[in-house]
C-alpha cells in the first residue's frame, strides 16, 4: 500500500518562493542590491499602470539632469522622491536602480528614440534579443557582427551618436 501523498500546492508554492528568495539573495548579504534590479521590469510592474507606458516618456516630461543625477523638474533627486512616493514607495535599492536608469536615459538625449525606433524595437528588447557581449565587445547574437563597427555606417549616426547608442545598448544588457 502506497502511503505517499502529494504535497499541498500551497505548501509547495511557499517552498518554491523560499528557495527562489534564498537563491536571489545568496552571497549578497541580504536583499537584492540596486545593481541587481532590472529597472525595466521594475518600472513596468510598479510604475507603468499609473504613469506613461514607457519610462522614457515620463523621464522626458518630468525629469532633468543635475550633476548627472535625475531630478524632478524644479525639484529634488528622483531617488529620494521614489522612496517616499505617495502611492507606492520603492525600497532604497529599487529607487536607486530606477533613478540611475532614468539618468542614463536623460544622458543619451533620447538619440535611440529619435533615430532608431522608426525601424527597430525598443532598445531593451533589441539588445536583449539580438545582441550579446563577447569579451566586452557588443556583437550580433546571430551574425557575430561587431556592433561598434556596424553603427559607424548605420542609421545616419554621427560618430558621437554611434558611441552613445553603443554605450546605451551595453547598458541595456547589463540591466537585465
Amino acid at each position: 500500500m502506497n502511503t505517499w501523498k502529494r504535497p499541498q500546492t500551497r505548501h509547495l508554492g511557499m517552498v518554491t518562493l523560499a528557495v527562489a528568495t534564498l537563491a536571489l539573495t545568496a552571497g549578497t548579504g541580504g536583499p537584492l542590491r540596486a545593481a541587481e534590479i532590472d529597472p525595466h521590469a521594475l518600472y513596468e510592474t510598479r510604475c507603468a499602470s499609473c504613469h506613461e507606458a514607457h519610462a522614457r516618456d515620463l523621464a522626458k516630461a518630468t525629469l532633468e539632469l543635475k550633476d548627472n543625477v535625475a531630478h524632478l523638474k524644479g525639484g529634488g533627486p528622483l531617488a529620494e522622491f521614489l522612496t517616499r512616493h505617495p502611492r507606492r514607495a520603492l525600497s532604497a535599492d529599487e529607487a536607486a536602480a530606477l533613478a540611475t536608469h532614468m539618468a542614463a536615459m536623460l544622458q543619451t538625449g533620447f538619440i535611440y528614440q529619435e533615430k532608431c525606433t522608426g525601424c527597430h524595437d525598443r532598445a531593451a528588447v533589441l539588445a536583449r534579443r539580438e545582441l550579446i557581449e563577447r569579451d566586452g565587445v557588443l556583437v550580433g547574437r546571430y551574425t557575430g557582427r561587431n556592433i561598434e563597427e556596424f553603427l559607424a555606417n548605420h542609421g545616419r549616426l554621427t560618430a558621437d551618436e554611434a558611441a552613445t547608442v553603443l554605450s546605451m545598448l551595453h547598458r541595456q544588457l547589463r540591466d537585465q
